[in-house]
């Protein structure tokens, strides 16, 4: 039997993503097969189609409906709408999924929080787990109108920080300041200045970088005594050349993250930040980013959308 699925057939722009019949997948001991409802598109995704070796579906997380249990599930039903990361990748038609990295959605959640699963635990484990943000401290936020940039304002700001967010648009500049944070424009601006200006050359507590490269440099340079810098991604393409002294001669730490590795390697302490993510939309602490959705077919324009900066906050691929 066979579905249809984006397939990556090899490394390269996003017209090297197609969609094309693809072996139905069944699941095995422990997992259910959903049908997709919702798929979510993440810079993650995009790293993955440059570096691709073999033709494979990308997409890490998805809302959908269960439609096969495999040997052993229990406590799951078919029709059931849930969220999911998917490790088999979730740019298709249906996908398989162990039933560790499962999450019942109820009906007052909606499907965009299901498909955002990424960049939710990404925005909540790095101003909880890895910057430890504290009430009072100064927080500088890159790409802070993305997917995950404004979901750690909104975060960093219920801890009772101030938040600076760095975007690349007036646009991004309105939506962040809707969200109560103040906003810097880099393109058009010195922002390395302005925050110095803004923090009476202290600099930020925390930075929270997804871009790396000259960015996350800078931003060592800016980062206060005692302060957290961490780094989530690398969208600027380059990683950063690291000078230690600049850690070490005043306390600063340079901490690093991944939602990838922890769903590799300890998917199961995720839960406990899913549902209380969950809890935290339903109480109305967080909103969603804007949302910009294409059929699951034109993965393609997704990619395009996104790496091109034509719009801001999350992108959604919309299941058949």
């Amino acid at each position: 039997m066979t579905h249809h699925a984006v397939v990556a057939t090899r490394s390269g722009d996003p017209e090297v993503l197609e969609w094309q019949s693809w072996p139905l997948p069944s699941p095995g001991a422990g997992e259910v097969r959903l049908k997709t409802r919702l798929a979510g598109v993440n810079w993650a995704d995009l790293a993955a189609r440059r570096a691709v070796k073999a033709p494979q579906v990308l997409g890490l997380d998805t809302c959908g409906e269960i439609t096969a249990l495999g040997e052993g599930v229990t406590g799951w039903s078919i029709g059931q709408r849930v969220a999911a990361f998917t490790p088999s990748g979730s740019y298709a038609e249906a996908v398989v999924v162990p039933v560790e990295q499962l999450y019942p959605l109820s009906d007052d959640l909606p499907d965009e929080l299901g498909a955002s699963l990424v960049t939710l635990v990404t925005a909540y484990n790095i101003v909880h787990w890895a910057a430890r943000v504290k009430a009072g401290e100064t927080v500088l936020i890159h790409a802070a109108a993305g997917g995950v940039g404004s979901v750690a304002v909104q975060l960093a700001q219920q801890l009772g920080a101030r938040v600076l967010g760095v975007v690349g648009s007036e646009e991004r500049a309105t939506w962040v300041k809707a969200l109560g944070a103040e906003a810097i424009t880099r393109h058009t601006t010195d922002w390395t200045a302005i925050v110095k200006e803004k923090t009476d050359g202290h600099g930020p507590d925390v930075i929270l970088d997804s871009i790396s490269g000259e960015t996350l440099e800078r931003g060592l340079e800016l980062l206060a005594p005692f302060g957290r810098l961490v780094t989530c991604g690398q969208a600027g393409g380059r990683a950063a050349q690291v000078d230690t002294s600049l850690l070490h001669r005043q306390n600063r730490a340079l901490i690093g993250y991944s939602s990838g590795h922890y769903r590799a390697q300890r998917p199961a302490v995720l839960r406990g930040t899913v549902e209380k993510l969950f809890e935290l939309f339903r109480a109305g602490v967080i909103r969603l980013p804007p949302q910009q959705f294409f059929a699951l077919s034109n993965a393609a324009d997704a990619h395009t959308w996104l790496e091109g900066e034509q719009g801001m906050g999350k992108a959604f691929l919309l299941g058949n």
